[in-house]
């Protein structure tokens, strides 16, 4: 399935975006107002319910190491060239926010729809890595 025309995304309907605008666009953000990282968008807070933040990782990042677990229910990421930090987990967990994960794999020209995430702070601190846990495989917007 190609981009979406709804308000709800379901990680079983396999919702596929060609890119970051697009996302932005599907779930009601205007592209050019989102958190700039380096060259491109980094992430944004969904307009209807600000407790949820949009991340687009990829697996060919060079500065990150991002990565999906095959049943789909756990999402990491840590830095490539320096060490991990706790503390962006922390924030995440102690904020309660939830992270909605559009993820590009190394196999994928597209960004899918993986699931909405929640932070596993005991997690990331056992491996040294940023580690969510899914907590629903659908997003309403």
């Amino acid at each position: 399935m190609k981009t979406p025309n709804c308000r709800v995304l379901q990680v079983q309907d396999h919702p596929l975006f060609s890119n970051i605008d697009a996302i932005c666009v599907a779930v009601g953000i205007a592209p050019k107002t989102v958190h700039r990282g380096y060259l491109r968008a980094a992430g944004a807070v969904l307009p209807s319910k600000s407790d949820i933040a949009l991340w687009w990782p990829s697996e060919t990042n060079k500065k990150w190491e991002n990565s999906l677990s095959s049943d789909g229910r756990t999402f990491s990421s840590r830095p490539r060239t320096t060490p991990f930090s706790l503390a962006e987990a922390t924030a995440d967990a102690e904020s309660g926010r939830l992270t909605a994960i559009f993820f590009k794999s190394r196999s994928s020209r597209d960004y899918r729809f993986v699931g909405v995430f929640k932070t596993n702070l005991d997690k990331s601190e056992e491996t040294q890595r940023h580690v969510y846990e899914l907590v629903s495989t659908e997003l309403e917007f």
